[in-house]
């Protein structure tokens, strides 16, 4: 249904890349040389590569979620995760652990045999030197091409459970039951899709590091007994014994993760309801009050978001002081067993823990943080996908049309909407009426079988079609709104124009029907948004049409010719109830439904009730419609004119294009973010602490130099082990 001005973008070079542009990512070179020379811009980025299409994402979740639902009563997010992706990510997994295997069985040999070479005392020959020295740059080579292909790979494939999840909860949230709206708020939707969905993508990058640094634990605790024997276990029981305080750091994140989403929900809920009721703020100068109840919102959820990062700041700090700590417990064993202590010795058992540094301070910390908060995004997600969906039975029309209802009773929130409803319809049509607040919308809602009946029986059938009493148009063209992904029938359409009173504005349009709507309907006028918004429903060939007072918008003579061309002639053949209280259109009923207090007060033809109580119901609403026209006061009066053309001229761009700011970031932006980030108290504290961290490692290496050798060689060889690439997280 889209109808914007789309152009047709570049196809991504990634899909025609060879295997060798695909290992050194070359094919990105096109886009990184334009970034160089000039701001990217919307039109320079690449098509979405079609293995990462939203549609086809959600698609496949969609179908793996529904085939898990009809074989088990029980759902599961993993278990969806699992079928979908389960075995690719697994197989990447195992072809990790292959290479870190091989990294620490051979690179620390090969460093510790090279850093004997430069020893006094050394017999080891220059050929075998240049060897082990090859063999080292070689597997560092090897490890740093794949290790950044391997982060490319699980990256990718988490942008695609991330985006398949969006799509699976915008399709949720459409079937979404009103009964299950009332729990699940569109600020928990917009959380979850803007927020809890990224957990997936950042778990992904340390699930398989978190069991592949348990085996290399493993591996390299017993690489390091075999060598200097029992003083090993010191240290790789120090290591054990760190893993379940991680573990607490991780469920205590995901509790506190759960207690800022509430938070987070419950201040994108306030802000919704006040952005959309900042006309009427506005006019009574309420901004202060309602400014202050957001803030004081957002001043809780900044307060759990700062306990979340402090329990992950100290699961980080714990796990960076494991590794030294666990040299140091192993070197002061070892040397108290009575051992000497040599430089090869030194640089093996330095090799080897370099090996687990990024598993021990990175992937097992994170990655426990990361699991609890995607446990904590999978239970709130896995709420939604399993809330109640709205479900409504079309009958073939092998029945005559017919609503029935036989004392229905309807409550929402524990509150009682509508009670002892007995109604019976089978042609002709209904009008109904009523005082303010009586029930008439929620009894079209609970024929449209949008609300849940609690008490009594209905029975509709037949197709059903409704227009809302507020219009409601989506970002497209006019006839897209109007067909609503129906079938297009040139005949029936421009008949629907026609009853509608759409011929004459469309004509006025420049591009016509292809006109494109903006969102909300924001650039036609009020009559326009509800002309359209009732041709949808007209354009439905059903069997049933439930009106909800949608002529209400419409100026006099436009809302006679509609009524009498749309509903007493063109839907003269089908079921119509319609909400009004126009008295000149309730003559035209064949019944008139009065509706008052949740119940059916009559039901019957307006030639039986009294002319009185017909103009007392009508006055009512008339106060009624003055009040809301002085708290919907617009300061453009164009907006409520019927004969106006579109109030703003067509963008030129895609609908939803971006308005970017060009320029450089003044200076003023940079003082702020300097003294919010701390200003000068923090910049001497960072810097001093640095330059501690600074002395306390150059102390460190002298330490480590057990016997006379070359100190420029042995701070060159420890830098080399400490900052190898196969060992940086990225």
């Amino acid at each position: 249904m889209y109808h914007g001005h789309e152009t047709r973008k570049r196809v991504n070079p990634k899909e025609k890349a060879n295997i060798a542009s695909l290992i050194t990512f070359f094919f990105t070179y096109d886009m990184l040389r334009q970034g160089f020379k000039k701001d990217l811009e919307e039109e320079d980025i690449y098509e979405v590569i079609k293995s990462f299409k939203s549609s086809k994402l959600g698609d496949k979740l969609e179908k793996h979620w529904s085939k898990q639902k009809s074989k088990s009563n029980t759902f599961s997010i993993f278990r969806l995760l699992w079928s979908c992706y389960g075995k690719y990510y697994l197989f990447w997994g195992v072809i990790q652990l292959f290479m870190k295997i091989i990294t620490v069985m051979v690179q620390p040999r090969a460093l510790g045999k090279l850093v004997s070479y430069f020893t006094k005392h050394s017999t080891m020959s220059k050929q075998d030197a240049i060897y082990y020295a090859l063999l080292v740059i070689g597997l560092n080579i090897i490890s740093c091409t794949y290790a950044h292909n391997y982060m490319f790979i699980i990256t990718e494939l988490g942008i695609k459970v991330r985006t398949a999840f969006c799509s699976l909860i915008y399709r949720k949230s459409l079937k979404l039951s009103p009964a299950s709206l009332s729990d699940v708020n569109i600020g928990k939707i917009v959380t979850l899709i803007s927020k809890d969905v990224n957990s997936f993508d950042a778990a992904i990058v340390f699930l398989n590091d978190m069991w592949i640094s348990l085996i290399l634990l493993v591996i390299t605790s017993a690489l390091i007994y075999s060598r200097i024997g029992v003083a090993a276990l010191a240290g790789v029981l120090f290591l054990v014994l760190i893993i379940p305080l991680q573990v607490f750091f991780g469920n205590l994140t995901s509790n506190l993760r759960i207690k800022a989403s509430k938070i987070t929900d419950q201040r994108l809920q306030i802000t919704q309801e006040t952005l959309s009721a900042i006309k009427i703020i506005k006019m009574y100068t309420w901004e202060t009050f309602f400014g202050q109840n957001i803030a004081k919102v957002r001043k809780d959820e900044i307060k759990k978001i700062k306990h979340i990062y402090f329990a992950k700041a100290t699961s980080l700090v714990i796990g960076g002081l494991v590794i030294s700590i666990t040299l140091y417990i192993i070197v002061m064993v070892y040397t108290a067993l009575g051992n000497h202590f040599t430089a090869e010795l030194a640089f093996f058992l330095v090799s080897c823990l370099q090996a687990l540094r990024s598993s021990v301070t990175i992937s097992i910390p994170i990655g426990i943080a990361m699991s609890a908060e995607l446990v904590a995004s999978a239970r709130r997600i896995h709420r939604v996908l399993t809330a109640e969906e709205y479900t409504t039975e079309e009958n073939e029309r092998t029945f005559k049309p017919l609503i029935e209802m036989e004392k229905v009773a309807v409550n929402i929130r524990d509150k009682t909407i509508l009670h002892d409803i007995n109604l019976k319809i089978d042609s002709g049509f209904h009008f109904i009426t009523g005082r303010l607040g009586g029930g008439k919308s929620t009894l079209l809602k609970t024929i449209l079988q949008d609300y849940p009946i609690c008490y009594g029986q209905l029975n509709v059938q037949g197709k059903v079609s409704y227009a809302s009493e507020e219009p409601w148009l989506f970002p497209s063209s006019i006839k897209q709104n109007i067909l609503f992904g129906k079938q297009f029938d040139a005949e029936r359409y421009k008949k629907v124009l026609h009853v509608c009173a759409l011929e004459a504005d469309i004509a006025t349009f420049e591009k016509g029907d292809s006109t494109i709507v903006e969102d909300r309907g924001l650039n036609l006028s009020k009559g326009q948004q509800a002309r359209i918004n009732l041709a949808r429903a007209v354009y439905r060939n059903s069997d049933i049409y439930l009106l909800d007072d949608c002529l209400s918008a419409l100026d006099t003579h436009v809302q006679e010719f509609v009524f009498k061309e749309c509903i007493l002639n063109f839907l003269k053949d089908k079921i119509v109830l319609m909400i009004s209280h126009n008295e000149r259109q309730l003559k035209e009923a064949d019944i008139i439904i009065i509706v008052e207090n949740g119940t059916i007060k009559s039901c019957t033809k307006p030639s039986d009730i009294p002319d009185d109580e017909i103009v007392e119901i009508i006055r009512e609403e008339d106060e009624r419609k003055d009040d809301d026209l002085i708290d919907n006061i617009h300061i453009d009066d164009e907006d409520t004119q019927e004969d106006s053309k579109l109030l703003k001229p067509q963008p030129k761009n895609n609908i939803y294009h971006e308005q970017k700011k060009d320029g450089k970031v003044e200076a003023h932006v940079y003082r702020k973010y300097y003294y919010f980030g701390g200003g000068v108290i923090v910049s001497i504290t960072i810097f001093a602490i640095f330059v501690i961290a600074q002395a306390g490692m150059t102390f460190c290496e002298k330490l480590y130099l057990p016997e006379p050798m070359p100190t420029s060689v042995f701070r060159a060889e420890l830098q080399f082990a400490s900052t190898s690439p196969w060992f940086c997280p990225w």
